[in-house]
């Protein structure tokens, strides 16, 4: 993708006026060879989600694009809330010939900046959210353009709370994404978006009076939109981890409120330590309370049963396999270390599995051979079960048809 994002935070339209003038000071390269591009952006302006305003920084940076570019260019702004609505739709002037380097960066900043305080005036009005409407809402947009290049922003929560994808009601969210996917195929609700790149912030967060998503509600949520996305033809799929911080929005309608049920640890089947989190290419933890916090409960069970365990590494296929099987051995040894320090006296075993093939492993490379960051991200995981477990003797014999 053309541009890395790492960081968002919200700006006032005088604070964003200011920075702007900073960054293009007189003589820099004019925003001029920008190809043509249509860019959607689909916020969730509701009660459940904190109040990201416009100008923010990855918007900013894309409809700054869409005025640097040619008159068949479009930037498009769509709210989600009970009934998602567009708020406006513009293209940049035909600027042909005239005009000095300072005069048209002046102008895209002044046509950006204007558009973006235009669609940041509008709020939710329906009470709800309906994510689902407002992407195939995006997906007729995008459908209709000109460009070759089509970029689709979401920034949301994911937490409709009504028509078809209403996680208000508890079973949807422990239906398999195969399966959702499947019904919303058979009614013609996936939207189109074949050629688009996606990017999407936000996803699992939420403010204001809804209770914070457990890990295991969290890694559900991202399981069914993963799979509703891959299926709608995206060119890419990248989500962005910035956390937003913050309360909702003023004024707007209110969101019924989903109730968060508590983890269940259940080491009988493989439990994913989603918060055990390590640096990149390395068995050095991230956060090393947070994983001791999160290996408590374990640790509990654990001690309780007396049963014996095993801890499991895999990686995404990158990279050489010896090695990416020798960093998963040495991150399964790491959760070894900290499980005996809170107690555990079981016998406990490490596997390293790299990214061999598995019952636990999402297909990660396309068929081009390129990496699938979104699957390959749930690939880089420690598992936690009992040795006498169905999936132990599975590992087993993957490990030992390996070895050397």
């Amino acid at each position: 993708m053309k541009k890395t994002f790492t960081k968002i935070w919200s700006m006032t339209l005088s604070v964003a006026v200011m920075f702007a003038f900073l960054c293009f000071p007189t003589g820099c390269t004019p925003p001029t060879s920008v190809d043509p591009v249509t860019v959607c952006v689909v916020r969730g302006v509701h009660d459940l989600f904190p109040d990201v305003s416009l100008p923010n920084d990855m918007v900013c940076n894309y409809i700054e694009d869409v005025f640097s570019s040619g008159t068949d260019s479009r930037a498009v702004d769509i709210i989600v809330d009970g009934k998602p609505f567009k708020t406006e739709s513009r293209s940049p002037e035909d600027r042909k010939g005239g005009y000095s380097t300072d005069t048209v960066k002046r102008l895209v900043l002044d046509d950006t900046l204007a558009y973006l305080s235009y669609c940041s005036q509008f709020r939710g009005k329906t009470p709800e959210s309906d994510l689902l409407g407002g992407l195939n809402l995006a997906s007729h947009e995008l459908k209709s353009a000109i460009t070759e290049k089509k970029v689709l922003i979401i920034q949301d929560s994911g937490l409709s709370t009504c028509a078809l994808l209403n996680f208000t009601k508890e079973n949807l969210i422990n239906t398999s994404p195969e399966k959702i996917v499947s019904q919303l195929v058979e009614l013609h609700e996936i939207p189109d978006f074949d050629g688009v790149d996606i990017i999407w912030s936000g996803l699992g967060q939420v403010a204001g009076d809804q209770t914070r998503l457990t890990g295991q509600f969290r890694d559900k949520l991202f399981k069914i939109w993963d799979a509703i996305l891959n299926e709608t033809g995206a060119k890419s799929i990248t989500y962005d981890e910035t956390q937003f911080v913050g309360e909702p929005p003023e004024n707007v309608p209110p969101c019924t409120k989903i109730p968060m049920p508590e983890d269940e640890l259940d080491i009988d089947k493989p439990l994913k330590l989603n918060k055990v989190r390590f640096q990149p290419d390395s068995d050095k933890l991230i956060d090393r309370e947070e994983a001791i916090e999160t290996l408590k409960p374990v640790a509990e069970i654990i001690k309780s049963s007396g049963k014996s365990l095993t801890i499991l590494g895999t990686t995404a296929t990158y990279g050489e396999l010896d090695s990416c099987i020798d960093l998963s051995q040495r991150r399964a040894t790491v959760v070894k270390k900290l499980l005996i320090s809170l107690g555990v006296k079981s016998e406990i075993r490490c596997l390293g599995i790299g990214y061999l093939e598995s019952s636990l492993k999402v297909p990660d490379v396309d068929s081009k051979g390129n990496l699938i960051e979104s699957a390959a991200k749930q690939n880089r995981a420690v598992y936690v079960y009992y040795s006498d477990s169905s999936i132990a003797s599975e590992i087993r014999g993957i490990a030992k048809s390996y070895a050397p």
